[in-house]
């Protein structure tokens, strides 16, 4: 058959496909996915309750729409710190300083590690191997895939080198002359699982994670590496930096881990010298090497004797840990992973001091008010980002310290939002935010037990405070609540709504209902042994509880007598939210899920989306959905509403 003959034969069979597809007759088979770390395998399928969603009505369409904050993994710097490049879960970000603006690329992949050249960007991104940027951050220009799991690259020339951990990987050479199309020349195996590549000359030096030590490889022909010398050391080996005839291996627990390698062939362990945390990362600039040793922060040794000698330690506190560190001039640009990503001044290397912190970390919850976004960031406080999550062009957003957990909006006078949030065990917090203006912490009311979730309705603020149970303040002045009184519930409450002037409450071991007038309980329904409670909705006379085992569906028209309707089980319910007939689950690793409400005893999966890491709170917004995810932050989902059951892929990231 001619090349020319081939090609129809091709249309005709994907279009084949994909009726079938539509007519529902091929629905996508289980994967089954390797663990590098592990060296195992396991079947990964959806939920019991997702896999069983295949009714005729129809379906609800999520796809992204964006993002901001998120994990910070890997960094960089460009120009002595005037650009801060960043990868956050599925996005890479730059950020400069000088005008407080943020560019960001969307990905598909997980961004490991970032190799800055003088006109691109290489990263590694794991499964998705070498993605090439523009140096904005906002083109993709090249993509190759790679066997194994890029966890990091660097850069020699017009060839970029990857450290590929997983089965298929070792190191791997790429030719990068043509930005849009690399080609992988050669690669060789590993004896563990690569995590870290430093180039000098013809060797190349590859860090062997878990299983420790180093291997050295000769690069003079790219389409052979052949290995030179091995040896391994005691613990880990995260990261590799050459200087002076030696290899300083970032070595996890084991701390600073000093080679010989004047001779490739035989290498040579010299000693070790303890930083305090967990090495995850080593640069070296000017005969010093600069730690990102995870909890202890950054660790900055002297190079110049025998023995590195310390210089300085810095930890940040509650924005720790430090994951990965770039030097650039004066500049170390620090990944702090939930905390995001900080620009460290080390003009004096004695005395590191941050110079700002640009990026927000993980989100916990979200609430909109005019065109103002606020975020909960955990231990990260409270932000106001304005309304920016459909655009590349970030603008600068206030935050104020702190623990946010959650948060509700109260009145707004003379222009000014007032913001309550949970704070836990610090209690309720009271802020106020302007368009354009400050964002200003008013003060922090203490309330017994532990704050996780509130609620503002007419004049009055409901905390659920865990096993002190729900407290009731008055907003009579809104800048200054105060308590009225306690509602002792039997188990821990978690989460509060309110419907027809009755309170529900998420209380641990199943579901409260109070009375607000009167500050008692008037219903209650007790879960099975080992349920755990820790979300509320509801409507049209039904609660729906959020519990670790997955969904539960309650009648709730008469309030005094709650009883099981429905257990929908398979995965970990976080949190919901019900706009119209639908009802969104975060859903923790299984992302986002729909549920078509036209029955509300009976709700029907009709969409889902797979986030990057715990999905953990859901806020909807018109035609959107915004969802707080433990390594993506805040996402933006457009909710489309699909009339005809659909087997295409709908569920997007």
């Amino acid at each position: 058959m001619t090349p020319a003959s081939i090609q129809p034969v091709r249309q005709t069979g994907l279009l084949l496909c994909l009726m079938l597809l539509c007519l529902g007759a091929a629905p996508r088979p289980a994967t089954t996915v390797a663990l590098a770390q592990s060296g195992c395998a396991t079947t990964a399928s959806a939920p019991a309750a997702i896999a069983a969603a295949s009714s005729t009505s129809g379906s609800i369409g999520l796809t992204y729409a964006g993002s901001i904050g998120g994990d910070t993994t890997a960094v960089a710097s460009i120009g002595g710190g005037q650009s801060l490049l960043f990868s956050r879960s599925a996005d890479l970000g730059m950020f400069r300083p000088s005008t407080s603006a943020f560019y960001k690329l969307h990905l598909d992949e997980r961004v490991q590690d970032i190799a800055a050249g003088q006109d691109t960007l290489y990263l590694a991104t794991g499964q998705g191997g070498l993605l090439i940027t523009s140096p904005d951050a906002t083109q993709q220009l090249g993509i190759l895939r790679t066997p194994g799991l890029a966890a990091a690259v660097a850069l020699d020339g017009q060839r970029a080198y990857l450290a590929a951990a997983g089965p298929g990987g070792g190191l791997q050479v790429v030719d990068v002359a043509n930005s849009a199309r690399p080609q992988l020349l050669g690669s060789a195996p590993t004896y563990s699982s690569a995590e870290d590549v430093a180039i000098v000359g013809n060797l190349a030096y590859v860090a062997e994670g878990l299983g420790g030590g180093i291997e050295i490889f000769d690069i003079s022909n790219p389409l052979a590496p052949a290995l030179r010398g091995a040896l391994i050391t005691p613990g880990a080996a995260r990261g590799v930096a050459i200087a002076n005839g030696r290899a300083y291996i970032a070595g996890g627990t084991c701390g600073l881990q000093v080679i010989d390698i004047s001779s490739p062939a035989s290498p040579q362990l010299l000693g070790a010298v303890a930083t305090g945390g967990d090495a995850q990362a080593i640069r070296i600039v000017n005969g010093r090497a600069y730690l990102a040793a995870d909890s202890a922060g950054l660790r900055i040794f002297d190079l110049s004797g025998a023995t590195p000698q310390p210089v300085a330690g810095r930890s940040f506190g509650d924005l720790a840990p430090i994951g990965d560190v770039y030097l650039d001039g004066e500049v170390a640009a620090l990944a702090a992973g939930p905390s995001g990503a900080l620009i460290v001044d080390i003009s004096t290397p004695a005395l590191p001091t941050v110079a700002a912190a640009p990026t927000l970390g993980r989100v916990r919850a979200a609430r909109l008010s005019g065109g103002d976004l606020y975020l909960a960031l955990g231990d990260g406080g409270l932000a106001d980002v304005g309304d920016s999550l459909t655009e590349s062009l970030i603008p600068n957003f206030r935050t104020i310290s702190g623990t946010t957990l959650s948060l509700a909006l109260g009145p707004t006078a003379s222009g000014a939002t007032t913001i309550y949030t949970a704070g836990g065990s610090a209690g309720l917090g009271v802020a106020q935010a302007t368009p354009g203006g400050p964002l200003t912490s008013l003060r922090t009311i203490s309330l017994p037990g532990s704050t996780s979730a509130i609620l503002v309705d007419g004049g009055n603020l409901y905390a659920a405070a865990g096993a002190a149970g729900v407290h009731i303040l008055s907003l009579t002045d809104p800048l200054n609540p105060t308590l009225q009184t306690t509602v002792d519930t039997p188990g821990a409450a978690l989460d509060i709504t309110i419907d027809g002037g009755m309170l529900y409450v998420a209380d641990r071991d199943g579901l409260q209902v109070i009375d607000p007038a009167t500050g008692t309980i008037t219903g209650s329904y007790h879960a099975p042994a080992g349920a755990f409670a820790q979300g509320v909705a509801v409507a049209a006379g039904r609660a729906y509880l959020a519990d670790r085992g997955g969904l539960l569906v309650l009648d709730v028209s008469g309030p005094a007598s709650p009883a099981l309707l429905q257990e929908i089980p398979g995965f970990s319910a976080y949190s919901l939210a019900i706009q119209g007939a639908t009802l969104f689950v975060a859903a923790g690793k299984d992302g986002v899920l729909a549920f078509d409400l036209s029955d509300p005893a009976a709700p029907r999966l009709a969409g889902r989306y797979d986030t990057p890491g715990l999905a953990m709170g859901v806020t909807p917004d018109g035609d959107t959905l915004l969802v707080a995810d433990s390594d993506g932050g805040l996402l933006r989902l457009n909710v489309i509403a699909m009339p005809y059951q659909t087997w295409l892929p709908i569920i997007t990231r």
